[in-house]
């Protein structure tokens, strides 16, 4: 499936900038917290004043704040929560709360790189705003001169298309600085975001969904401002958008939705996160009803810096290495200058067994001695599983030497000789007992549920290898403009490996009753030969009953792969300058991503069809697992059978988006009682496109006729 969408968008505002002497520090809040522990009290500063918080989890300990309630100003909170404590409260020049112990420096560290701050608080009149469609963003950084060095640097936020206009003070807009992203040394885009306080859950990530091809998988990090809903949030890079993740997942109201994928960008050479924390969709359209995130990259480093990092999580499998660069080099008399800032990671994966709460669905001796022992909701065991359950078709009761062997709907199910119940023996230490097992917790077959964690190395986080390389290039003209430019190469693979396949309700697979292993097949096969499987003295036709597959898990075919490789450009082209104190901009972006999935299954035809031969080289349904140990499985189907099922599922997904935009702006036009008013207009084409290819298997290119019943399923992987 495809599909487009083509904007062409025009904006033309007017605002009103008014600077007040009003500092971010002197400003007061109500605010209101209980005596509880310093992270939570934390938490509900950050939540009630609306400024985001950095600490370190081993620095807050288990200190217990004290209550405070009233309206103060924010250091004043501070001081009061903490009084008496070992812990001590600043505030940096942007605005951001910093916790760190008592006497250690606790602010201007934390500051990108100007420590004089005139942080002063703006507020903005709308004069005018004239709105069509849904237009892109052009924020960019104003030049600095050499006076300004010393002063906060000036942020053009996101939310205003003017150049030099400071309206910081008047967006709800948070500013995380170079320094602060290194304090929280993240790896992936994703783990930045997540350490942000106003980002919610991220729900596309790389450990949901591993089971299923209907979820976005992969290494991939959605982005979502205040948990209002993934793909309200739109995401800018250097003030133009970024291409969607191509695969889609259905959100919380089953729709499908796309996003941003966080992990797309090297976090090293980020300068600044800035985040519109408030709806914008009047100016940037649907996508942006949660806000904006925009990402500033370097491109004016002159240099380079290599840095590694490793990272492993002590008794597990799990380790993390991660190699960054960042390179600069200005010319032609620092006239020009190219930056290029590369990421590499390779990750092995965090396995299931690793700890001990994941390492079994039997959760019960975890809580021995407590409340919750023995309950059964902690057994979270499979129960389907390699004992397979069965229903003959038309519900025909079978009997043997005149005693039933299945229920009086034809049910049955085969279990370990040495459970209880046995009505009939197919040998080797396996029988036929009627009805379904009794699976429950306390139930005589409980023994039989199925935790693949004791036969597999379940990936409970994939292993991963990604490469992110970025660049960024400007050239100042001899006429004043600037020719300016980025490129971007992202790869990313993971591997995991998951259960193995089973049956579901929705699609039953009937197994013909000329099937070699059928305990309720012919007396003789089309060939003349014997049958040597059917159960003697039984009362089923000569020619033998089809059965219907009510619950089986294939583990004659081992563990799961999931393989995905995702890859993605960008480019684009620009030039700017300025025009009788006019500031214009115009630039060509494309960009693309590509997502291959695949994991291992069943093909239902091919399944039926070999259910169907009259030989060894039949696929086994009714082997159940190892008698000896019922909770895993050591008798298999031949491999001539297991080849002749298993295919590989392919789902390819593919996002595009080209965009033109011009614009123009001046943030003095004139001016008023209350300050300058500044004009931004701007003109936007923007393509965007979507590829879903799900495998034919899947998207009824290949339907499955059963043979035995007569009925189409529209999908050919089975379970």
């Amino acid at each position: 499936m495809s599909v487009e969408a083509v904007r062409l968008a025009f904006g033309l505002a007017a605002l009103a900038v008014i600077t007040a002497e009003v500092s971010v520090a002197q400003e007061k809040y109500e605010i209101s917290i209980a005596a509880v522990p310093a992270a939570d009290a934390i938490r509900s500063l950050s939540f009630q004043t609306g400024h985001s918080v950095l600490f370190q989890t081993e620095d807050v300990g288990s200190v217990i704040t004290n209550p405070i309630k009233g309206q103060m100003t924010l250091q004043e909170a501070m001081n009061a929560l903490f009084e008496g404590t070992t812990l001590s409260g600043g505030l940096t020049d942007s605005g951001i709360i910093t916790i760190s112990p008592a006497g250690s420096r606790n602010r201007s560290g934390l500051e990108s790189d100007m420590t004089n701050s005139f942080s002063k608080r703006t507020l903005m009149a709308t004069m005018s705003a004239i709105v069509f469609g849904a237009a892109g963003v052009n924020a960019q950084e104003p030049e600095q001169t050499a006076d300004e060095i010393q002063r906060q640097e000036t942020v053009v936020v996101v939310g205003s298309r003017i150049v030099g206009a400071d309206v910081g003070g008047a967006l709800p807009v948070t500013v995380v600085s170079t320094s602060e992203i290194e304090a929280i040394a993240a790896v992936s885009g994703e783990d930045l975001f997540r350490s942000i306080p106003q980002f919610g859950d991220v729900s596309f990530n790389q450990t949901s969904g591993q089971v299923s091809s209907n979820f976005a998988r992969g290494d991939v990090g959605s982005v979502d401002l205040r948990n209002l809903g993934v793909g309200s949030t739109l995401v800018l890079i250097n003030g133009r958008r970024g291409v969607n993740y191509p695969s889609s997942q259905a959100s919380g109201t089953l729709a499908p939705v796309l996003t941003f994928n966080s992990n797309t960008v090297p976090v090293n050479g980020i300068r600044r996160v800035e985040v519109l924390r408030d709806g914008a969709g009047a100016i940037y359209g649907s996508d942006a009803v949660a806000g904006v995130v925009n990402m500033v990259l370097q491109d004016d480093y002159d240099g380079a810096r290599i840095d590694a990092q490793y990272g492993g999580a002590p008794d597990t499998n799990l380790e993390e290495w991660s190699l960054n660069g960042l390179f600069g080099k200005n010319f032609a008399d620092g006239r020009g200058n190219i930056t290029l800032f590369a990421n590499y990671t390779d990750r092995t994966p965090l396995l299931a067994s690793d700890q001990s709460f994941s390492a079994t669905g039997d959760l019960r001796p975890l809580f021995a001695g407590t409340d919750f022992e023995g309950n059964a909701s902690l057994l979270n065991n499979s129960t389907t599983t390699p004992w397979g359950s069965f229903q003959t078709v038309g519900g025909v009761r079978v009997r043997q030497n005149g005693i039933s062997v299945t229920s009086a709907g034809g049910a049955f199910h085969v279990q370990p000789s040495t459970n209880a119940g046995c009505l009939a023996s197919l040998g080797d230490g396996i029988c036929i007992d009627d009805a379904g097992p009794a699976t429950g917790a306390t139930g005589a077959d409980a023994n039989l549920r199925w935790d693949p964690r004791n036969s597999y190395p379940i990936a409970l986080n994939p292993a991963l290898q990604r490469l992110n390389l970025f660049s960024m290039g400007k050239y100042e003209l001899a006429n004043g403009m600037e020719l300016f430019g980025e490129g971007g190469y992202y790869l990313a693979e993971t591997e995991s490996v998951q259960d193995a396949v089973f049956s579901i309700g929705s699609i039953q697979m009937t197994v013909p009753a000329s099937n070699y292993w059928n305990p309720f097949g012919p007396v003789a096969f089309a060939d003349g030969s014997a049958n040597p499987n059917r159960l003697p003295g039984i009362d089923a036709p000569a020619d033998g009953i089809p059965i219907t597959i009510s619950g089986l898990r294939f583990t004659d075919l081992g563990p799961t792969t999931v393989r995905v490789k995702a890859e993605q450009y960008r480019a684009l082209a620009g030039l700017r300058g300025d025009f009788a104190e006019w500031d214009w901009e115009t630039a060509l972006l494309y960009s693309e991503a590509k997502v291959d999935d695949r994991q291992q299954g069943v093909s239902s035809t091919a399944l039926q069809a070999n259910l169907a031969l009259s030989t060894p080289d039949a696929f086994n349904p009714f082997n159940g697992g190892d008698p000896l140990n019922p909770g895993s499985d050591t008798r298999f189907s031949s491999q001539a059978a297991m080849d002749a099922i298993m295919i590989e599922a392919n789902r390819v997904n593919k996002t595009t988006l080209f965009q033109w935009d011009a614009n123009i702006s001046r943030p003095d036009l004139f001016s008023i009682w209350a300050g300058d008013v500044g004009m931004a207009a701007g003109v936007e084409y923007r393509r965007e496109t979507q590829l879903d290819d799900r495998d034919e298997n899947v998207d009824g290119t290949l339907t499955w006729f059963d043979t035995v019943r007569g009925l189409t399923q529209e999908s050919n992987l089975y379970g």
